[in-house]
């Protein structure tokens, strides 16, 4: 019998590996945002609550052919606004 379960020893890998995926999407999402002078900052926090949101539209199915439906992205400046009313980014 093994003393340990198998996939311990790879567990800081894969914590690793599942940063490193968060950080590309955050980065792959904000990417195509206006220029920092054509823009307002958006906090990490706001940028997390977008992704949140995005994901979880996209598990239940709300998701185009690689991209979301107008709709959405109307649904998730709401939950933003909802959810930040006090933002200084525009959504």
């Amino acid at each position: 019998m093994m003393d340990s379960e198998p996939l311990e020893p790879f567990l800081p890998i894969i914590a690793a590996l599942a940063m490193l995926v968060g950080e590309s999407c955050l980065e792959l999402v904000t990417e195509d945002m206006p220029s920092d002078k054509d823009r307002a900052n958006w906090t990490e926090e706001e940028k997390e609550a977008l992704v949140a949101f995005l994901v979880d539209e996209k598990i239940a199915g709300k998701m185009g052919d690689g991209s979301f439906k107008s709709t959405t992205w109307s649904a998730a400046a709401a939950h933003i606004n909802k959810k930040f009313p006090k933002q200084k980014a525009p959504v």
